[in-house]
């Protein structure tokens, strides 16, 4: 069963030079769950993301003005042709936590991992 939901995803970037941003973005999508992974669609600014969530891993596949695929997995890397509104860029993204908590009404996803430009590291994120 679909279900509507509202989606917060919160991110926190961590840049080698000490600085820390925030961001945060709520969306309106539908929600199923099936074989044990869960599936949460939204549309917001011109894409529409797709989540496949399980124990092991997330996975973020996004298509519209803005496309990537995104594969998060403890102890994988996921090298990815990341689409931006200036350009693509090939990045390397380095999970190191998966957490799913699952509630009666509510999941939860925590993802810890890095982003590198070749052997040069953006940032840590959580």
């Amino acid at each position: 069963m679909t279900q509507d939901i509202v989606c917060t995803v919160t991110g926190t970037q961590h840049d080698p030079e000490g600085g820390t941003n925030t961001d945060s973005l709520k969306s309106r999508g539908k929600y199923y769950k099936r074989d044990g992974k869960h599936f949460i669609i939204t549309e917001n600014e011109g894409h529409t993301a797709k989540y496949t969530i399980n124990h092991r891993y997330c996975e973020l596949v996004r298509n519209g003005n803005l496309n990537s695929r995104l594969h998060f997995e403890n102890g994988h890397e996921c090298i990815c042709d990341y689409a931006t509104p200036y350009g693509v860029m090939r990045l390397t993204f380095k999970t190191d936590s998966v957490t799913l908590i699952e509630n009666e009404n509510r999941i939860e996803v925590s993802l810890g991992y890095s982003v590198c430009d070749g052997d040069r590291l953006i940032s840590n994120n959580n």
